[in-house]
């Protein structure tokens, strides 16, 4: 994630210490993406977030929406009523431009229920 940041704050991070190479991290993210696990979840939820937010939002030139829609599809199969996932899809349909379908599935995630957790302190 520090190759994310600016090249003036990334200057900074590797004077002090941090180094990073967005093109490894990306491809070292969609390996352990490939796997089964709890890493392959964690992974591909990273790649959601950079491919459907932080490239589009930072025009990063290698962002990759058709990825993503592959990733978040492939979730969505197993969790259909997946808040995170279904986000996601709205996010990835809005980065498309297919702005009403991404409406409709922003309304469908609006009316997905949290699940509650209830604390009683008597």
């Amino acid at each position: 994630m520090v190759s994310l940041l600016p090249p003036r704050i990334m200057r900074l991070a590797q004077f002090v210490g941090f180094g990073g190479d967005r093109v490894l991290g990306l491809g070292l993210l969609e390996e352990a993406a490939s796997l089964n696990g709890l890493r392959s979840a964690m992974s591909s939820l990273m790649l959601l977030l950079y491919h459907a937010y932080v490239g589009p939002m930072f025009e990063f030139r290698d962002y990759d929406v058709l990825k993503a829609e592959k990733i978040c599809l492939s979730y969505l199969k197993k969790y259909e009523e997946s808040i995170i996932f279904n986000f996601y899809r709205g996010r990835i349909l809005y980065v498309k431009t297919e702005i009403p379908a991404a409406i409709e599935v922003f309304e469908k995630v609006k009316d997905l229920s949290l699940p509650s957790f209830c604390i009683t302190l008597e």
